[in-house]
């Protein structure tokens, strides 16, 4: 049998959990706030491998939950992980604190239907304005809501297509909204044709990621508007979800 060093089985075991997971839910949370992020996914885990491999790595340690149970913490990582057979809690602080529960708003669970993954965004307006300023797009966004997901593309198994859905206030603001994002649209395209996929070797600047999300017309669902992208790699998806918190409390 090979030699494993104590590393090398703790990234084994981490990536065989993420392997086993069925369903997750993660939240974002700001700057200023004690806890950055929180995942939590059911699933089948190998939890007596994991626990071994966690402790020959001189760079876990077990520790105590205030609340009861134990977890293990990286603080060259900063990450903690609970798990047990069926669950696997991780977070940058105690992942067994109980959290306020958090109801998802109102039209949610029918616009993530079927999707691979969706989330929300809280109080929106602020970062979406700060974004769309950032890709030098004048354009303000009166969203009460901001719902963003994906769905696997027809056109090519590998890539996926982005939605989103911002909500307002009103169908008559939807409709105004509608108006000013085909303006910006086509002031974004300046007679350009976007890319019918959009691949990790693309050189994505600024001027890509406008082209991204302004690649097909919006369109009106009662109070909301929907914007959906055209098929994009996992990596460009990364890209984008790495820039919101730039211009997010």
């Amino acid at each position: 049998m090979d030699a494993v060093s104590p590393i090398d089985m703790n990234t084994r075991s981490i990536s065989s959990t993420i392997d086993r997971m069925e369903t997750a839910v993660a939240a974002l949370y700001g700057e200023t706030e004690n806890q950055r992020f929180y995942l939590a996914a059911n699933g089948n885990f190998p939890r007596f491998r994991a626990d071994l491999s966690f402790s020959f790595s001189r760079g876990w340690k077990r520790q105590s939950s205030p609340g009861g149970g134990t977890y293990w913490y990286s603080q060259s990582e900063n990450t903690a992980i609970a798990l047990n057979s069926n669950l696997v809690r991780v977070s940058n602080a105690d992942p067994l604190i109980v959290f306020p529960s958090e109801y998802p708003p109102q039209g949610f669970i029918e616009f993530r239907g079927n999707m691979v993954f969706a989330g929300w965004m809280t109080n929106p307006a602020e970062t979406l304005n700060s974004f769309m300023s950032s890709l030098e797009i004048p354009l303000q966004i009166p969203a009460a809501d901001f719902f963003f997901g994906a769905i696997q593309a027809q056109s090519d198994p590998s890539a996926w297509e982005l939605v989103f859905s911002i909500r307002t206030s009103s169908e008559i603001q939807a409709r105004a909204l509608m108006a000013l994002f085909s303006v910006a649209r086509l002031a974004v395209l300046r007679g350009q044709t976007p890319p019918d996929i959009y691949t990790d070797d693309m050189n994505i600047g600024q001027r890509e990621l406008a082209l991204i999300l302004f690649a097909n017309p919006p369109v009106q669902n009662r109070d909301a508007l929907v914007l959906r992208t055209n098929p994009i790699s996992t990596g460009i998806i990364s890209l984008l979800f790495r820039m919101f918190p730039l211009y997010s409390n």
